[in-house]
């Protein structure tokens, strides 16, 4: 059994379900006492945002999802190199969220007993 998983978040948060089912993964691997980590990159890299607003798409919101991940001492990070290319500046994304580079993202991985891709 893995005792820690790595969750890369790849996929913008709203208009498929993929950054809502990655997010709940990570709810559900500390649940069961599995050290977790949530890596937002490429287009997942919106999901940080603060702000979300989505009434209006009737989604729920994924800042919740992260909070309730915060406040469990799991770990968020953000591939800062992805930022740029969509125009997002490091603060409108979450206080919490832990800045790493590609080749710091490669340590991560594997680092982690699994690794799983949304």
């Amino acid at each position: 059994m893995a005792n820690s998983i790595c969750v890369l978040i790849r996929k913008a948060p709203y208009g498929m379900e993929d950054a809502f089912a990655g997010l709940r993964l990570g709810l559900a691997t500390i649940a069961s006492g599995i050290e977790t980590k949530i890596v937002l990159l490429e287009d997942g890299v919106f999901c940080g945002m603060k702000r979300q607003i989505t009434e209006n798409i009737g989604m729920p919101c994924l800042m919740n999802t992260l909070d309730d991940l915060v406040s469990l001492d799991v770990k968020i990070y953000c591939v800062e190199d992805d930022l740029e290319p969509r125009e997002i500046e490091k603060s409108k994304l979450m206080d919490e969220m832990k800045f790493i580079t590609e080749n710091e993202l490669s340590d991560l991985i594997l680092s982690c007993d699994a690794v799983t891709s949304f």
